[in-house]
């Protein structure tokens, strides 16, 4: 007969096991959330290195949940999620500057 605490611990084990594909596909999803952000501020053309960089990590963090190591997916995933925000940033920035590059262009125009 099975005793109380090791059905207890199998139990546990069996859910913790559940964890891995969960954590992993849920930090996926965030990063091409995050992506998906980056492309509508333009990131490809005003980021390309980190929009890129997300893209790749993102791409490979599948692959590793694919082949089941999940603990890869997730910090790839993360790298992806990272890199994703620096991109949407990295764009914000760039447009800004670009922005004012125009604006002040067009003073200096006004003045000749």
């Amino acid at each position: 007969m099975v005793s109380a605490v090791s059905q207890l611990l199998i139990a546990l084990l069996l859910v913790c096991m559940g964890c891995g594909p969960i954590t992993a596909a849920s930090k996926i999803s965030d990063a091409r959330a995050e992506l998906v952000k980056a492309e509508k501020l333009e990131a490809p053309k005003y980021a390309p290195f980190e929009y890129q960089g997300a893209f790749l990590y993102l791409e490979k963090a599948r692959e590793e949940e694919g082949y089941s190591y999940y603990q890869d997916a997730v910090e790839l995933a993360s790298k992806a999620f990272t890199l994703a925000s620096d991109a949407q940033r990295q764009a914000q920035i760039r447009k800004a500057e670009i922005a004012e590059e125009a604006r002040k262009a067009k003073e200096e125009a006004e003045l000749d």
